[in-house]
């Protein structure tokens, strides 16, 4: 959903143009401006440590009150990386290395318009204190089969990869040579 109804250059009004995939995105009729609903990036983590994971009761709204993983968006000129180190660091006083990524997970934030798009990684505890920022009320560390119901759908989503590959067995008996 967009507010833009008028080209930031020239001001003409926007007016809708078809992308290939059939979606309208409101463009200047002289080309100078499109607006895409691009979503935000956010880096989150199932963070480990001693075989159990941390969940965060959340302080903030959206969603305030419910379990999340540790995370939040990725701040212009970031990686998801380091967007990860930094928002571990800043949400629970903890130093975390990435032990793998998990996948890209797409969700609206809470209630609101906002659509996100969540960069999900298993990480580990190397170092820190802990200690809670104000966004959290309460944390739990909870074993693989113990997740609470998440805050947001991209978490839970996130949460559900990770339980499935924790839990599938191992069937490789070395590396796999793929053949045309």
């Amino acid at each position: 959903m967009t507010d833009w109804k008028y080209c930031p250059q020239c001001r003409k009004p926007l007016e809708p143009k078809q992308g290939q995939t059939g979606e309208t995105f409101p463009t200047c009729p002289e080309g100078h401006f499109t607006f895409y609903d691009s979503p935000d990036p956010s880096a989150c983590a199932v963070v480990e440590q001693d075989g159990k994971y941390l969940v965060l009761r959340r302080n903030i709204e959206p969603n305030k009150g419910k379990w999340e993983i540790p995370g939040g968006f990725i701040d212009s000129g970031e990686g998801a990386e380091e967007a990860l180190l930094r928002e571990a660091r800043e949400e629970t006083g903890l130093e975390v290395k990435i032990v793998r990524y998990i996948g890209s997970f797409p969700c609206a934030y809470g209630d609101t318009d906002l659509m996100t798009v969540s960069v999900a990684y298993h990480a580990a505890v190397t170092g820190g204190t802990f200690k809670l920022s104000r966004e959290a009320k309460e944390s739990r560390w909870v074993d693989l089969n113990e997740f609470p119901e998440m805050a947001f759908a991209s978490d839970q989503r996130i949460v559900d990869a990770f339980v499935r590959s924790r839990k599938k067995p191992s069937t490789s008996n070395g590396p796999a040579i793929l053949c045309r």
